[in-house]
């Protein structure tokens, strides 16, 4: 039973160590690096891309963002995490874009302990690498965010 006492109830937006908090502007800003880079990686490494990586790497970024910044995590647990991270997204992507849709967007079943044949160890081995590489940006990337909102 309600008293009309209550309090509302507002959503608490993400804070950092420091108490800043993250902004829908900066996961935007974060996404769109994201939506860009992965295709070219992807492009790098296998000399072709697909649009619909293009919302899989926003996403995989966000993540890999949200982790690397979270100052509570041991440093080197934020790559790790970042890499099944974004294993899961793939993994949720290659079910819905390749099995689903039976899009064939790419297909590891070729590859030694595939899963279903969207997802492999040797590429998450190498999310993991490119986790690591992207720690100390996703930091920085912080910190421009924070001091942006300070001189504001």
């Amino acid at each position: 039973m309600r008293t009309g006492k209550e309090e509302s109830v507002k959503p608490k937006r993400e804070t950092d160590k420091e108490g800043r908090k993250s902004t829908v502007g900066e996961y935007i800003a974060v996404f769109v690096i994201g939506a860009a880079l992965y295709p070219l990686i992807e492009t790098a490494f296998r000399g072709h891309s697909h649009f619909s990586m293009v919302p899989v790497g926003g996403l995989c970024l966000c993540f890999i963002y949200k982790i690397s910044c979270d100052r509570a995590l041991p440093v080197l647990v934020r790559p790790l995490l970042s890499a099944v991270a974004v294993t899961a997204v793939e993994l949720m992507a290659g079910l819905l874009l390749n099995v689903t849709l039976g899009m064939g967007v790419w297909d590891y079943s070729g590859q030694s302990f595939n899963v279903m044949g969207q997802i492999c160890p040797l590429f998450s081995l190498a999310w993991l690498g490119l986790c690591f590489a992207a720690l100390p940006f996703c930091l920085m990337f912080q910190r421009v965010f924070r001091d942006a909102k300070e001189r504001t």
